[in-house]
């Protein structure tokens, strides 16, 4: 049955970038990016060299989940960095006078300014992960309990103070999804990340490549990271409900620092077990993966919006190159141009005909004044007659 429904499985995935995206295939990593001038741009991305102990165990289930995950982050933001690059946004910061703490950074840094500002910001973002989704839910999940029950000795109270737990790690998650979704500056990755899950559904249906073909795939793939996340949530939760069970002097909510050293040091063998899940996910389709895979589905409602044309354009393009086919030609160059040339032709059209009516009114009006000249001429010369 498993076997019967199994669904046509593109071994490739992707990220969406600053005006782009990155595809990666066992055969290479390919980024596409459509810089201002409607050039899309085609990269390959260097992966580093791997050796033979990290292939041998990138193979096997659960191992390679805690191996891929940490790749694929420094993959996708090395991507983020490169598209910012190419998009222009760089070039517009640049413009702009460095003031005196980024000359400061600059010095310090031996003039490497990026790379020290990315560092930062890889540990900031790490620092901030583990204070909004492990510790904030489980500080305001045990102040809640006492809240609500008056004491630890309340019966059931860690059972309770876990459900607490539970709910808001899942509403903290769906409200920062939901905070992304708003921002403006976000909704044109998002819509490069829609772009990217409908070109894989256009791959594994079989389907020619095109925009049109694109176009009238879904949004939301199963195999997505948003899914992935949501996944490793979930099981986070169920896991540490068993953890509790069979361990109760150990995982309880009288020690919060244990608890939460437990919970970071079990982070790896969460990552694991849901990349398995994704894979078997992405693998299958019948009722059973379907009830699975719903949840996360739907949060990539708000992590996913629908692409233009445009967009769509240069998700074929990076997908195509990074599964080696011919890339079509995507480039708006040429159409920008014609536009700006017609559009030109159109204000001399009219600037011509402005002129030309104003010459007219010009001349009409010279007439009108010479032939009242005339007559008070002709008056004139009567009155010297009489």
């Amino acid at each position: 049955m498993a076997k019967k429904n199994k669904v046509c499985y593109a071994n490739v995935g992707g990220q969406a970038l600053i005006e782009g995206v990155m595809m990666r295939s066992p055969e290479k990593t390919v980024m596409a990016v459509r810089q201002p001038d409607g050039h899309v741009v085609i990269e390959d991305v260097p992966l580093k060299k791997r050796g033979k102990v990290f292939k041998f165990f990138s193979k096997i289930p659960f191992i390679r989940g805690i191996l891929g995950f940490p790749t694929s982050i420094a993959l996708g933001y090395k991507s983020l960095m490169r598209s910012a690059e190419l998009s222009g946004l760089e070039d517009i910061e640049e413009t702009e006078e460095p003031g005196k703490f980024e000359k400061w950074l600059n010095k310090i840094s031996g003039g490497n300014i990026m790379k020290l500002i990315s560092g930062i910001s890889i540990f900031l973002s790490i620092i901030i992960c583990i204070a909004v989704f492990i510790l904030l839910p489980g500080f305001l999940a045990k102040q809640l309990g006492l809240l609500f029950f008056g004491s630890k000795d309340y019966p059931h109270f860690d059972t309770y103070v876990t459900i607490i737990h539970a709910v808001l790690k899942i509403i903290i998650f769906i409200g920062y999804l939901a905070l992304c979704a708003v921002m403006k500056d976000v909704r044109r990755t998002l819509m490069y990340h829609g772009a990217e899950h409908k070109s894989i559904h256009c791959l594994e249906s079989g389907q020619e490549l095109t925009v049109e073909n694109v176009r009238k795939c879904s949004r939301f793939h199963p195999r997505c990271s948003t899914s992935f996340l949501f996944v490793m949530l979930v099981f986070s939760i169920a896991f540490f409900v068993m953890m509790q069970l069979v361990f109760p002097h150990i995982v309880n909510w009288d020690n919060l620092l244990m608890r939460y050293l437990i919970n970071i040091a079990c982070v790896p063998i969460i990552m694991g077990v849901g990349f398995e899940i994704i894979k078997f996910l992405g693998r299958y389709n019948n009722w059973f993966t379907k009830i699975l895979a719903a949840p996360g589905l739907s949060m990539q409602f708000f992590t996913t919006k629908n692409p233009d044309d445009a967009q769509i354009e240069v998700a074929i393009a990076s997908l195509c190159a990074a599964l080696g086919r011919e890339v079509p030609n995507f480039d708006r160059c040429e159409a920008k141009s014609e536009e700006a040339d017609e559009g030109a032709e159109n204000k001399i059209a009219e600037a011509v005909e402005n002129a030309g009516t104003g010459a007219a009114e010009t001349v009409e009006t010279a007439a009108e004044i010479a032939d009242d000249a005339a007559a008070e001429a002709t008056a004139s010369e009567e009155r010297e007659d009489a």
